[in-house]
């Protein structure tokens, strides 16, 4: 997330309106189309690479991935936080 969103938690994210980004058939994908009752799934085809990208340009508010993904790629996002997740399921950054 922008350091500036209003989502402050992960229970939050699955609003009206809330785009989430993930890689197309990621576990995550998967699984937040499963989960998710009011929150927009954005699927990308690419990998996790393709998924920051689209976060990045502002085409999603949160950007799902493993955890370990992540936290890699905080640093190419100085504009994005982090909120954790449930532990198995990794963090959310969000902008």
């Amino acid at each position: 997330m922008c350091k500036d969103c209003a989502l402050r938690s992960a229970a939050q994210v699955d609003a009206t309106g809330v785009r989430i980004c993930a890689p197309e058939k990621a576990g995550c994908e998967l699984y937040l189309t499963q989960t998710l009752r009011n929150a927009t799934m954005v699927r990308r085809k690419g990998g996790f690479a393709e998924s920051v990208n689209h976060f990045k340009d502002r085409g999603a508010d949160v950007l799902s991935g493993l955890k370990p993904d992540l936290l890699g790629a905080m640093g190419k996002m100085p504009d994005a936080r982090s909120i954790e997740r449930h532990a198995v399921q990794g963090l959310w950054a969000v902008k």
